[in-house]
């Protein structure tokens, strides 16, 4: 494990101790075998002695010395159920958890929901403030349109557009 930074986060996901390599296990095993007692293989392999006892005590278990694979608990979503709701997500981008949930018939959690995203690159955030329109402006922006309608190519290139954001017509209620 690499050393933790100063003022870094410690992580509780991060395994203490890495799993022993096959050949470590069958020095241990050997070195049991052959009469050492686990206190002395412990002392004799720089290993801590809980280390050296599991080994011993699991070893029948083991197909030539590799790790069993850790029980978990299964993953509650399927494929499909990962396909339907990024696509509905894609489709109605503020869409709710909840809204998802009773859209595909799922009895995730917003958790659940939410690492699907999140492992697929979608994330929430608030959405930009846009200016509200005043009807005069409204008026204003037509007829400027409609002045330049029959510009060419040529005389649209000339211009330089400052403003770039995209404008909502009356006024929202609640930011998004």
């Amino acid at each position: 494990m690499p050393p933790r930074t100063p003022l870094g986060s410690i992580s509780g996901n991060e395994r203490r101790w890495k799993d022993l390599t096959p050949y470590q296990r069958g020095l241990i095993i050997g070195k049991f075998k052959c009469g050492l007692t686990p206190r002395e293989v412990a002392a004799n392999l720089e290993i801590p002695l809980q280390t050296v006892r599991d080994t011993i005590k699991f070893h029948p278990e083991r197909t030539d010395g590799q790790s069993n694979a850790r029980s978990g608990r299964p993953q509650i979503s399927t494929q499909v159920n990962v396909r339907n709701v990024l696509r509905l997500v894609r489709r109605l981008p503020k869409i709710t958890y909840d809204g998802i949930r009773k859209e595909l018939q799922l009895s995730f959690s917003n958790d659940t929901i939410k690492r699907i995203l999140q492992r697929n690159g979608i994330t929430n955030w608030r959405a930009k403030r846009r200016p509200a329109l005043t009807p005069e402006a409204v008026r204003k922006r037509l007829k400027w349109a409609k002045a330049h309608l029959d510009w060419t190519v040529a005389q649209w290139v000339k211009i330089i557009f400052s403003d770039e954001c995209s404008i909502e017509h009356g006024k929202g209620g609640l930011r998004v």
